[in-house]
Parts: structure tokens; sequence; C-alpha cells
């Protein structure tokens, strides 16, 4: 499948999404991967783990053309020699990121799995406000995908449901806020909102 959508935001970040149909070792043979992929590559163990790495790095590669081996932070943070990444998937659907200095993101389709584990990531705020918004699922949703594109910024710990607040906001809504509390310090943020394939995908811009 070639590459499914390809978005710049106003904040300067770039995006590429794959849409992976092609079976695993198709996307391997058409992905143009680095010597430093290929050692990673072989080191996967997994199926479902190498789906997953492929397809990012096929919307890495070929959506977003950043060629440079692929590093990590001692967090387990990626990033490319000459920018600032950020990967993202929930097959089949794959993403890549790509900004200056400060985003980060996340992609997530609604799954009933979700409502079921709300308590773990969303605090009686968010939860009764997801109670409230009319479709429960999806708002819980964009706040599970909200706090993964925080977390995956910030590379450590945080607690989902104790430091990470999402501010209310409409299903639709294209830019929400969220306030990270630690330590008597807050810290807000704004994150873009948008629908690709059925899949939620939030992007932490500032």
């Amino acid at each position: 499948m070639p590459l499914l959508a390809e978005i710049t935001l106003p904040e300067k970040v770039e995006l590429a999404f794959w849409l992976m149909t092609e079976s695993t070792d198709e996307l391997v043979e058409s992905t143009p991967l680095s010597k430093e992929d290929k050692i990673e590559w072989d080191s996967l163990r997994h199926n479902k783990r190498k789906k997953e790495w492929i397809a990012s790095r096929a919307a890495l590669r070929t959506g977003l053309q950043i060629n440079d081996p692929i590093l990590y932070h001692e967090t387990g943070k990626p990033y490319a020699a000459s920018t600032e990444i950020s990967l993202s998937h929930c097959l089949p659907l794959a993403g890549a990121l790509k900004h200056g200095s400060f985003a980060g993101f996340d992609i997530q389709h609604p799954d009933p799995k979700i409502a079921v584990i709300k308590t773990k990531f969303a605090n009686a705020p968010e939860l009764k406000e997801a109670e409230d918004s009319g479709d429960e699922l999806n708002y819980l949703t964009i706040i599970w995908s909200a706090k993964e594109a925080i977390f995956k910024v910030y590379g450590e710990n945080l607690a989902f449901a104790d430091e990470m607040r999402i501010h209310p906001f409409t299903i639709g809504q294209e830019v929400i806020n969220a306030t990270i509390s630690r330590e008597d310090n807050s810290i807000e943020h704004v994150l873009r909102v948008f629908k690709i394939h059925d899949h939620w995908v939030v992007v932490v811009v500032k």
C-alpha cells in the first residue's frame, strides 16, 4: 500500500502515515532501511513487533524521507541524528512525526478494552466528562492517546491518572489542552486531535 497521508501542522510538525496491507516481507523489501535498521530488524523476534516496527519505519523512511540512523535515549525515546522524531502504531496504521524541538504523538483505534481499564489512566473529573460526552469510548480513547503522546514527549515516568489532566473537550474538537502537575509545579500543553482511517491521532505541539 502506498503512503496513506502526509500532514503538516501549523506548528511546523510533519507527520506521515502508513496503512499496512502488504505482508511483512513485502514491506521490508520495499522500505529503504539503513545498516542500523537491518541490525535492529534482525534482533526482533515477535511477529507483531516486526509488523509494528516495519510499518512505522515505512512512514519514517518513505513518508518523511528521514534516512538518518535512529538512535535511542536512555528512556527508549527514539531520535534521528538530524532531527527529533516520534513513532507510533496501532496496526494496520503506523505513523512517524518530525519536529524541531518539542512534539510527540500517539495513534489509537477505539477499542472496548480501553473502557475496561479507564480508572487506571483517567482521573475522576475525566471519567465524569467521558460519561457525560454521549460517546464514552471515543472520549476515553482521545484521553488515553493524549496521555500516551505526553508520556512520549517526556520520556519518563508520569502517573497517567494523578499527574496528567486532559481538560474538557468535545469529540471533534481539533485543539485540546492538558496540564501536568508534579510537586506543586504545573505545565500546560496544547494538543491537536484528528482522525486517520478510523484511528484517533493526538499530537502534543506545545
